[in-house]
């Protein structure tokens, strides 16, 4: 304690003592001067006092007085010499000191060296392990760069390996499908000229059996040139044959509509093919029945007006078939799943649940494959059909409607409570529906069993400020069942009709908070338990009402946020898949923003 006062203390008394002691020995040397005779006066105590005591001003001035002490000095010598022993103690004693100080204070010097240099060593080593351990921080650094640099060069080389392994499969994909393609086109091509040339050749027979037929008429029924009714009997060949090309033009134009056709309906090819190859096979087979026909007819010597008739009929059932196979369609259940799989793909896109995709390919099948379908009225097929199978997937669940049920409801009050995942919307839709239900003249008390969330009971306070309810709440952490109980018996006490309860978001992972949600519901028993999902989530949304259904039971669904939802997967696949109606889709932001869910105006939106 001190010690840095103790130690300057020690240096000023030091360097004090030294400047007295050398102004005493200048002022004896001048003593001496004057004296040359005594030479140990400087030794005498007696003259170091009077030089300590008296100033040098003093002296100077009275030359007679020094002269005086001269004598007195000479006079006193011998007392002098006897004295001269005793002030060599105490120069001893001040030497011893002044050693003593010195040795302090060349210990203490030592000292501050010694620890300047411990200070110093402990600094360098310090430093060193600084410098060190920055050495292994930077080596360790660039070695887990290089690690890093390593495995992204390994990385981007395994993509770039992949990358070309599946673009040189796609290639060979591509490649191969085009070669199948081309292969199709040209067997197409080549059927299509076969069935042309069959026809032609069937056409070709055909003629050349009426004209026989002319001229066999000509030589039973035979008139004299001269007669004017001769241009008459050769009258049907001309009118025939023109007759005969206006059907292959409109046959032409039949097939070239068809091959434009067949290139949009690639994947119908083969079941069309076949049909065309029946029914061109059939006019082959009926031919030797016609021409048996044709040699009854000639011995039996029937009439021209006759055998053109007989003739017409069969001709007129070649040509509406052949206009059949153009115009019709049917497929059969394997290209029925191959052309469906694209629709499928874009109702997955669109968040339609697999149940509803599967349903909904059933009813198409169905409508698809059990038999022909004219060419132009496919769409029209398809968009009929699959908008009577969405129409069919809300028919399951019966709709209602929440005021009237409300109104028609013995039961006062009516509890309401509403369920659903964190953020969905519930408390702001139970502020709709608060409105909504305001509006129709039925009064409302809020119940805050949400007492889990951060803030819900101050949101609610300020939904029931706005639309003048009151509401019931407790602490947070408080039990959620014990909220709704007050709350059923502040209406029964005030004659409110309905209890709006408001509870904590939750997953169905969540076991205390969805063993909270029993209790509630058994304690208090509500009306109508209604989930609260977000359009937007599309699938997830779906998955949650069925697992909320599965534990605990829903009555209906409102899906909010319908407003930003532009794929309306959650809207078509909730109701099917939970077997409940959705009652209200969430609009927008304000309180009347609750609009009463169409399945007719659902199906419209999407375009049916």
């Amino acid at each position: 304690m001190f010690k840095f006062l103790k130690d300057k203390l020690k240096q000023a008394v030091s360097a004090f003592t030294r400047k007295v002691e050398d102004e005493a020995e200048v002022k004896q040397e001048e003593k001496v001067i004057e004296k040359p005779a005594a030479p140990v006066v400087e030794d005498k105590p007696q003259a170091e006092a009077p030089v300590e005591e008296v100033p040098e001003e003093e002296e100077l001035p009275e030359p007679e007085e020094v002269s005086e002490e001269k004598e007195e000095d000479i006079s006193e010598e011998p007392a002098a010499e006897e004295q001269a022993p005793e002030p060599i103690p105490e120069k001893k004693h001040k030497s011893l000191l002044e050693e003593e100080q010195e040795a302090e204070e060349k210990r203490h010097l030592e000292e501050e060296a010694s620890k300047r240099a411990v200070e110093k060593e402990r600094r360098e080593q310090e430093a060193r392990k600084a410098e060190e351990k920055r050495k292994l921080e930077e080596e360790k650094t660039r070695k887990a760069a290089e690690e890093k640099k390593r495995l992204d060069e390994e990385a981007q080389e395994k993509a770039a390996t992949e990358k070309a392994a599946k673009e040189l499969e796609e290639k060979k994909r591509l490649e191969a499908e085009e070669q199948e393609r081309k292969q199709a086109e040209e067997e197409r091509l080549r059927q299509e000229a076969e069935e042309k040339r069959l026809a032609e050749e069937q056409e070709r027979k055909k003629l050349e059996d009426e004209k026989k037929k002319v001229g066999l008429f000509k030589r039973l029924f035979s008139r004299k040139k001269d007669e004017p009714k001769k241009p008459e009997e050769e009258k049907p060949t001309p009118k025939e044959k023109p007759r005969l090309v206006l059907d292959q033009e409109e046959y032409d134009k039949r097939e070239e509509d068809y091959a434009v056709e067949e290139e949009d309906l690639a994947a119908r090819e083969e079941p069309e093919k076949e049909e065309r190859e029946e029914e061109v096979a059939k006019p082959t087979v009926e031919e030797p029945v016609e021409q048996a026909s044709i040699e009854e007819e000639e011995a039996e010597t029937k009439t021209v007006t006759t055998e053109v008739t007989e003739k017409e009929t069969p001709k007129k059932g070649f040509f509406e078939k052949i206009k059949e196979t153009f115009t019709t369609v049917k497929l059969s259940s394997e290209k029925f799943d191959e052309v469906f799989w694209d629709l499928e793909v874009t109702m997955l896109e669109n968040n339609v649940a697999v149940e509803v995709i599967e349903r909904i390919k059933e009813y198409l099948k169905e409508e698809l494959t059990t038999g022909k379908v004219k060419r132009g009225t496919i769409e029209t097929i398809i968009q009929e059909s699959l908008r009577d199978a969405i129409l069919s997937l809300f028919a399951e669940a019966e709709q209602f409607d929440l005021v009237k049920t409300v109104k028609n409801s013995g039961q006062r009050p009516f509890k309401i409570a509403f369920i659903g995942v964190n953020g969905s919307g519930k408390t702001t839709t139970m502020a709709k529906v608060a409105h909504l239900l305001m509006k129709n003249g039925l009064s409302v008390v809020f119940a805050a069993s949400d007492t889990f969330r951060a803030a819900a009971i101050q949101q609610l306070q300020e939904h029931a400020d706005k639309l003048g309810v009151k509401m019931i709440k407790h602490d947070y952490e408080s039990d959620p069942a014990a909220v709704a109980f007050d709350a059923v018996k502040h209406a029964e006490a005030k004659k409110i009709d309905v209890v709006l309860i408001d509870t904590a978001g939750r997953l169905h992972t969540n076991d205390n908070l969805m063993n909270e949600l029993k209790k509630l519901i058994r304690v208090n028993k509500p009306d109508l338990k209604i989930f609260i999902g977000e359009a937007i989530t599309g699938n997830d949304c779906v998955e949650q009402a069925k697992l909320f259904n599965e534990a605990v039971g829903i009555d209906a669904i409102i899906l909010a946020k319908a407003d930003v939802d532009d794929k309306g997967g959650a809207a078509i696949s909730a109701s099917f898949v939970t077997k409940k109606p959705i009652i209200y889709l969430g609009t927008g932001q304000t309180y009347d923003d609750l609009k009463r869910f169409d399945a007719e105006e659902l199906v419209r939106s999407i375009g049916l």
